[in-house]
């Protein structure tokens, strides 16, 4: 790393509900407008409806349905996560019993059209100017620092961009046979964990800005200011969709399912973010609100205090009995404790709860978690760890006030 301190944001939701992007449990409503649901998105319409009876339809007569009605979206209460593991859900069955299979309303296709038009719906609540809270934000960054968010949205690029701080993508290159991650510890590193709404699976006569993944020097997925309908058409059927496949951005869905390559561009991402967790000095947490059934992230976060080497650190002293001032392998009498580190560890993850996992969790770097809930703090303790610091404010307030801001 470039500098003795090395933060790590992880932002949710929380993060851009002030810039006007709804959080997860408004963000679908949004997207299944009566506005987005025109045209050949009615496929998404139909399915809510035979999905979700429970919410009523509206009679409207626009849909080409046939009873003439449409999902009422204004009273669906559903979540994104929610909503996405149902439409996996809906697909898997299909897969399994065959239903819908050759049918226009067959399940694969319900996906990239969602994506789609999700994607469409955040692009356009974005707020051309970067509000004063991310650029508050940005100013705070510093090299080597890393910012891990579950966001799809580009405003901490773009925040980054308007304060001139400098950051970078990790880029993932082949070396002979081997796939090797580059990452520019002398700018600030984002990793976007479920992707982005300017990134596309690569096609041909795209303009490329910023390779993500390669293979065998070919761009996989880019980020392109390229217009994606302009690809050429013979790329349709590529995708079994109602969409030009160029429309469908390199979104990793929030599904409970949540499945995706371990190889390439997902897996460089996760296991980055594992590595920047462990070297870690200050991990601050924005407006994520960590879903019970999101399990990544959560062993993410778990497994990343668990071999940071600050709580490493923490923890023998802690069980040795060792002075903060003291040297610590002096004190030991040993050159070298790693064996001994992951042989506790494995304790602390499977066995004695009551002895060496209350040792782990009490010496963990503590976590600064910025949630408004008044019960985030005793969430993120329970599925965690133990030292968790809950500021109760929103990402605007937390920003806002420059002094407060990222203090430890």
């Amino acid at each position: 790393m470039s500098s003795s301190s090395n933060v790590v944001y992880v932002l949710g939701a929380g993060m851009s509900v002030g810039a006007g992007i709804p959080t997860m449990d408004g963000l679908t409503r949004v997207v299944l407008s009566e506005e987005n649901m025109r045209g050949h998105a009615s496929m998404l319409g139909r399915f809510c409806a035979f999905a979700f009876p429970v919410y009523g339809r509206i009679d409207t007569g626009m849909m080409a349905d046939e009873d003439g009605s449409v999902f009422a979206a204004d009273r669906f209460a559903m979540n994104l996560e929610q909503f996405m593991a149902a439409i996996d859900a809906f697909r898997v069955f299909s897969d399994v019993t065959g239903m819908w299979k050759n049918l226009p309303n067959n399940p694969r296709r319900l996906l990239p059209l969602f994506m789609s038009t999700l994607a469409g719906t955040i692009k356009a609540l974005t707020p051309q100017v970067v509000p004063d809270y991310y650029r508050s934000f940005a100013q705070h960054l510093s090299p080597g620092d890393c910012v891990i968010t579950f966001n799809w949205d580009c405003l901490v690029e773009s925040s980054c961009d308007s304060v001139e701080t400098r950051w970078s993508y990790p880029i993932l290159r082949q070396d002979g046979d081997r796939l090797v991650a580059e990452v520019d510890y002398d700018s600030v590193i984002i990793l976007k964990m479920h992707g982005s709404v300017d990134w596309a699976e690569f096609r041909e006569g795209l303009e490329v800005q910023r390779a993500l993944h390669t293979r065998d020097g070919t761009p996989i997925v880019v980020q392109s200011a390229t217009a994606l309908k302009e690809e050429r058409v013979k790329y349709r059927t590529l995708l079994d969709a109602d969409v030009e496949p160029a429309e469908v951005p390199y979104l990793i869905p929030p599904s409970h399912f949540k499945a995706f390559p371990t190889v390439g561009l997902p897996g460089l991402l996760w296991t980055a973010a594992h590595e920047f967790l462990v070297k870690a000095t200050r991990i601050e947490i924005i407006g994520y609100s960590l879903p019970v059934t999101d399990y990544l992230p959560r062993w993410l976060l778990r497994l990343g205090l668990l071999w940071n080497h600050v709580t490493s650190e923490r923890f023998v002293r802690e069980v040795s009995s060792c002075p903060p001032g003291d040297d610590l392998l002096l004190h030991l009498g040993v050159s070298d404790i790693t064996r001994h580190l992951n042989e506790l560890r494995l304790q602390g993850l499977f066995h004695d709860p009551y002895l060496i996992r209350d040792f782990w969790d009490r010496a963990a770097l503590p976590i600064r978690l910025v949630d408004p809930s008044p019960g985030a703090g005793e969430h993120y303790q329970k599925l965690v760890g133990y030292n968790v610091d809950h500021d109760q404010r929103t990402a605007e307030e937390y920003f806002g006030t420059v002094q407060g801001a990222g203090d430890a």
